[in-house]
């Protein structure tokens, strides 16, 4: 097979791994939904995986979904089970996932089965080194689509089965301790909630914060690099996105001091960011955030207040909007909104909150180091350049 122009851009291909195409290594074939699907949507059932349940977890695995669909459904959806290899192919295309659960997906996932002569890991790996290229082979006016017949003609270099397990295992090292990290903060922040949970609200959240609103041109900004704290951004892990300013083609908020960010966008869905420590470069919120810096305790005590189940629950009541999928909170009822008094609560308790949070920034900061260092590393062993010994004394030091 010869190889593609577009191929080149990835690596310099290794002569002795064959080119092969994704639909030699596996069927491939596209997810479907009973319709209308708002009438089968049912607190319990099975499984429903939209493409909110891939970005809110940052490991390979999908094991639970938010949503789920009658049992009768499933006949007519596509079932996949534990060990499956699914990618979207709609609004956000590109993302693998593996399935850790039994479950239906629509038509905005393909499932990649019955595979032949690859690893389903290491498989995950290429789609994953591959997302940006394949993500511009897609089209749409609204969404960016990818049709499945593109991806059945995707072409990737293959090694031995045994290498491709060594690659796997390499990159799986680092996802898995940025995993163990992740269900650790996720563990820490529960108990932050859990901490004040006692506390009534008494106050509303604009006495003990000041409300930022200093908005800016990202075009105009004499610099290299900003922090850009978008909904996106917090929905894939909680991590700034490192970019160009003139990349951003609207104003944001300027973040100048530690701050926790509120969404007003859509609060069945809290959105809440504890920045609290500042990038060093420039920090950009987006606009459907606000940005709230602390008067009298630290941001960790402010975050823990603001996702308190009863503060989202307030303020779900307080939302307006055309549809079901773009409700907000106006900020002066956001500001308004109960929380407790600092003062009620023992000095131990907001100690001991803000040292649960310090340790879930540095947990967090941590999977950040991880995930650069898996992406440094995932063409380089994709494309033969470096091989898995080498890998092997990287990964260590880093995990």
């Amino acid at each position: 097979m010869s190889l593609p122009d577009s191929f080149n851009y990835l690596f310099d291909i290794t002569p002795e791994w064959p080119l092969k195409r994704v639909d030699e290594l596996c069927d491939v074939t596209r997810g479907a939904s009973p319709r209308p699907i708002h009438e089968w949507i049912v607190p319990e059932g099975t499984p429903w995986i939209k493409i909110a349940d891939a970005t809110a977890d940052p490991s390979r695995y999908i094991t639970r979904t938010r949503e789920f669909i009658r049992h009768e459904g499933r006949s007519k959806s596509v079932v996949v089970r534990p060990g499956d290899l699914i990618l979207s192919n709609s609004a956000t295309p590109g993302i693998p996932k593996i399935l850790g659960i039994e479950a239906c997906i629509h038509d905005g996932w393909l499932l990649l089965r019955n595979l032949r002569g690859i690893d389903p890991k290491f498989f995950y790996y290429i789609f994953l080194n591959d997302r940006k290229h394949l993500a511009g082979q897609g089209n749409g006016s609204i969404f960016t689509n990818l049709k499945t017949d593109i991806v059945k003609a995707h072409t990737l270099l293959l090694p031995p089965l045994q290498e491709q397990c060594a690659i796997a295992e390499v990159l799986g090292a680092l996802d898995d301790k940025i995993a163990a990290n992740t269900k650790l903060a996720d563990t820490a922040t529960g108990l932050m909630t859990t901490l004040l949970t006692a506390y009534p609200a008494t106050v509303p959240i604009s006495e003990i914060v000041e409300h930022r609103k200093t908005s800016t041109n990202p075009e105009s900004m004499p610099v290299d690099k900003v922090a850009h704290f978008s909904l996106p951004a917090f929905d894939v892990d909680q991590s700034p996105e490192f970019c160009e300013p003139s990349t951003i083609k609207s104003n944001k908020f300027l973040i100048e001091r530690p701050s926790v960010l509120i969404s007003k966008l859509n609060p069945r869905f809290p959105r809440v960011w504890d920045v609290a420590t500042m990038p060093d470069i420039p920090s950009l919120a987006s606009t459907e955030f606000l940005v709230l810096e602390p008067k009298q305790v630290s941001t960790a005590v402010i975050w823990a207040m603001l996702s308190q189940p009863s503060f989202s629950a307030s303020l779900e009541t307080q939302v307006a909007g055309t549809s079901s999928s773009h409700q907000r909170v106006r900020p002066s009822d956001l500001l308004a909104t109960l929380v407790p008094s600092p003062s009620s609560i023992p000095i131990s308790v907001l100690a001991q909150v803000t040292a649960i949070g310090a340790r879930v920034a540095t947990t967090r900061a941590e999977n950040r180091t991880l995930g650069a260092t898996r992406d440094a590393l995932l063409p380089q062993l994709m494309s033969g350049k470096l091989r898995v010994k080498e890998a092997q004394a990287l990964v260590a030091a880093a995990v």
